[in-house]
């Protein structure tokens, strides 16, 4: 298992804030007891969190305590004589529970005011932590993807085609990495003019006289990502100006750049 990506995974965040699924949570508490690493994360995480509840720690509104001690005066001493009468205990008795009540009340009031707050405080952590996932997942993707790039340049099969201006041989305008073991493709353009705004650049494999249209490379781009397509044989690659979305055959007298194999 690889502890360091599963750490990064930002489920320990997810775990630690109560947003895991019943099944997600044994698993963290069942892996954190096999892998160390995992178990001082969550920690670091709870004191990450003890810390940012110290600072956000919420002080009773001025008024409460002046409220609080005010009616802890009205309440009548607790005094009983033998000799005084039932009326008067239990009128006595009656003042003092109205009194403790009014305390219970100013009381409640509080913890619902401080709990409001802690409560917002909370949802904050656990938007927090969601973006913080949503970040570490596109991070992931975008390695993973370089990757695959990389394994399909380095590979033993991929084809170099430089791509020229059809009326300067010399002025490479693209390459195409091509390999025709997995029929797969990547093109880079970093010297094509940027289109004017109603047109886009399409890429064409040659096949004989036959031009198959094999793509479109998006305004504002300079490469078309790792792409299958199912042909062999190819004998050129080619690149046209069309109008934007591209056409069904190429428009010759735009040609921007060709080449072959080598």
């Amino acid at each position: 298992m690889d502890v360091k990506k599963y750490i990064e995974s930002g489920i320990i965040e997810a775990y630690c804030l109560q947003q895991t699924a019943e099944k997600e949570t044994r698993e963290v508490e069942c892996l954190s007891k096999i892998y160390p690493e995992i178990q001082e994360r969550i920690y670091a995480f709870n004191e990450e969190l003890h810390e940012l509840s110290a600072k956000m720690a919420i002080s009773p509104i001025p008024s409460l305590k002046a409220k609080i001690f005010e009616e802890i005066d009205r309440i009548p001493k607790m005094r009983i004589e033998k000799n005084e009468n039932e009326a008067s205990v239990k009128q006595v008795n009656t003042n003092w529970l109205a009194a403790a009540s009014a305390l219970l009340l100013l009381g409640l009031g509080f913890l619902l005011y401080q709990f409001s707050h802690l409560q917002g405080d909370y949802q904050q952590l656990a938007k927090s932590s969601a973006e913080i996932q949503e970040r570490n997942n596109d991070l992931r993707s975008q390695i993973e993807q370089s990757q695959e790039q990389l394994a399909f340049l380095t590979h033993s099969a991929t084809q170099e085609w430089v791509l020229s201006d059809p009326n300067q041989a010399d002025l490479i305008k693209a390459i195409v990495y091509w390999n025709p073991n997995n029929q797969k493709y990547f093109l880079t353009a970093e010297s094509l003019s940027d289109p004017d705004p109603r047109s886009q650049y399409q890429v064409w494999a040659i096949i004989g006289d036959q031009p198959v249209s094999i793509g479109l490379i998006e305004p504002g781009e300079k490469f078309i990502a790792l792409s299958h397509i199912e042909l062999s044989d190819i004998d050129a690659f080619g690149i046209t100006m069309e109008k934007m979305g591209g056409s069904k055959q190429p428009t010759m007298s735009q040609l921007k750049a060709i080449g072959t194999s080598g």
